[in-house]
């Protein structure tokens, strides 16, 4: 299958780009500099181009100490920029997939699953 991932420059997306790759995927490893996905039209523009059957978003902030200084630009990144993520793959009709950690609930029960409701105690 070809894959689409983003963020590959980052720790999980590197780790996700090598097992894709060993799993014989057909990969497109997206860095930062490859692609903002904070830039709709061209988030759209390049997985439209590669056409493929899933993408993985691996590009977010990461820095939990830094999103509480620039919680705007956290919030662009994560929400704003998956969402733009989510639509050109819906629009490329690829299915999408969403790494994420347990920093998305409060930590006051688990472990948690795919259906329960983010509900994070910070930025």
């Amino acid at each position: 299958m070809k894959l689409v991932v983003t963020g590959a420059g980052g720790m999980l997306g590197q780790d996700v780009v090598r097992l894709a790759q060993d799993m014989r995927h057909q990969v497109v490893a997206l860095t930062h500099d490859d692609l903002d996905v904070t830039d709709p039209a061209r988030v759209e523009r390049l997985i439209t181009r590669e056409r493929p059957g899933a993408v993985i978003n691996c590009a977010a902030w990461t820095n939990v100490d830094g999103a509480e200084e620039s919680e705007r630009e956290a919030s662009v990144i994560n929400g704003q920029g998956a969402g733009f993520v989510a639509d050109a793959a819906a629009k490329a009709g690829a299915q999408i997939i969403y790494p994420s950690t347990d920093y998305v609930f409060s930590g006051t029960s688990g472990p948690y699953g795919e259906s329960d409701d983010p509900d994070p105690i910070n930025a």
